[in-house]
């Protein structure tokens, strides 16, 4: 009786209990149908199921355990199209071998453009560049500008007197070092070593100078580098601004100042202008033990300034002048080798004098008138059009200590006149 209930027990587990199912796989190759070389990186993927994974270095994947039934998969791989295959997987494994058609990928055109100021310019560029900012120009405002520049590495000066300071880039200067004033290539007539770059040494909010071989870009004038002098933005946003200047000297007792007025105007929106007067005097410059007569100078500069920036079009015109009256101490002109070791081996003048601040001949009057114009336009399409133009007048008198009128300041022994385009 036992026997019989056991066995009853026993049917009915068995009964109760569902057919065993042993789970399969779908394992294969996925490979390149023109030369047959294995694709790593295939997704291979069951939509249906959710489920997928890629192929090996070798193009190989498994996909498992999968119960038996009717599976689609999709190969997808960039470069080539898309392939579907439906199967049916029975008890046993099923093995594929899978070649996918390289194809073309078409897409709308895509633009990436990026604009990289000043600074990151300068930043990323292999070329050997010092630039001034305005906090460091602020602490020489009122210097010449070979006086501004000295300290940078590898510039010196050629100083005669305190009124001529010429910048000297790795040993060249004049017209082997380029100055770009505002844009336009600085065009003073710069044959003799008296004479000094014509710019208001309050204008300049950012000086750059390139040196080495960066400077060939700019033409042959540029051997030496470039010494590139930007003025200040002009402003666009409505209200007027001002800012003044003074410093003082107590060697020759110099005064200088300048006086800007700038600002945006309400009625056009996008359009600025800058005014801007500087003025300097200087007397008698001095050692410890004598009074260099004659090196004192005066000079004004005047400038005016109109931009209008709105959209895709911009302009801005610049209009400046440069005005100095300096002397030139008679012991810098030497006849010959003679008088120079005397004048060294006396170490003074031969004559002493008092300190004043006129300026007697030799001396120079110098007016230079600088007119720089640029304009641009932005196309849809991204383009850009800029048109410059400059324009420069260069009046250089010299004045002899001797004249064959007896008057050496009534008639210069030079007067000449240098207008470039």
């Amino acid at each position: 009786m036992r026997r019989n209930t056991l066995a009853i027990a026993l049917a009915v587990m068995c009964a109760l209990v569902p057919g065993t199912v042993v789970a399969q796989a779908i394992t294969g190759q996925v490979l390149s149908r023109d030369d047959r070389a294995p694709l790593p990186g295939v997704n291979v993927v069951i939509p249906a199921l959710q489920r997928g994974t890629v192929t090996n270095e070798d193009g190989r994947f498994v996909l498992a355990p999968l119960e038996p039934g009717t599976y689609t998969l999709t190969f997808s791989y960039v470069g080539f199209r898309t392939e579907t295959r439906t199967l049916d997987l029975g008890t046993d494994n099923v093995r594929l071998t899978v070649l996918l058609q390289p194809d073309v990928i078409e897409g709308e055109e895509v633009v990436v453009t990026s604009e990289r100021d000043a600074q990151d310019e300068l930043t990323y560029s292999q070329r050997s560049v010092s630039v001034l900012e305005a906090e460091a120009l602020n602490r020489a405002r009122g210097q010449t500008l070979g006086e501004t520049l000295e300290d940078l590495p590898g510039v010196t000066t050629m100083e005669t007197g305190p009124a001529i300071s010429k910048p000297v880039v790795r040993g060249l200067h004049s017209q082997r070092v380029l100055v770009l004033n505002n844009g336009v290539p600085q065009e003073g007539q710069q044959w003799g070593g008296e004479h000094a770059p014509e710019i208001d040494p309050f204008s300049p909010a950012r000086i750059e100078v390139v040196r080495g071989a960066a400077g060939v870009e700019y033409g042959i004038g540029a051997i030496g580098g470039v010494i590139r002098v930007e003025p200040r933005e002009l402003p666009e946003a409505p209200g007027l601004n001002g800012l003044a200047m003074l410093n003082a000297y107590s060697n020759n007792r110099q005064g200088a100042g300048s006086l800007l007025i700038e600002g945006g105007s309400r009625a056009v929106p996008g359009l600025g202008a800058r005014v801007q007067a500087s003025y300097r005097r200087a007397g008698d410059a001095h050692t410890p033990d004598y009074v260099i007569r004659n090196s004192a100078f005066e000079e004004r500069d005047l400038s005016v300034a109109l931009g209008y920036h709105a959209g895709p079009l911009g302009f801005e015109a610049d209009l400046s002048h440069f005005g100095t009256d300096l002397g030139i101490y008679k012991g810098a002109h030497i006849g010959n080798l003679e008088d120079l070791l005397a004048a060294i081996e006396r170490g003074a003048p031969a004559v002493e004098y008092d300190f004043s601040f006129d300026i007697e001949p030799p001396r120079q009057t110098i007016r230079h008138n600088l007119l720089a114009f640029k304009s641009h336009y932005r196309f849809p399409a991204g383009d850009r059009l800029e048109v410059h133009y400059g324009f420069q007048q260069n009046h250089r008198q010299e004045f002899d200590a001797h004249s064959r009128s007896g008057d050496p300041g009534r008639e210069p022994a030079f007067d000449l006149t240098l207008e470039t385009h």
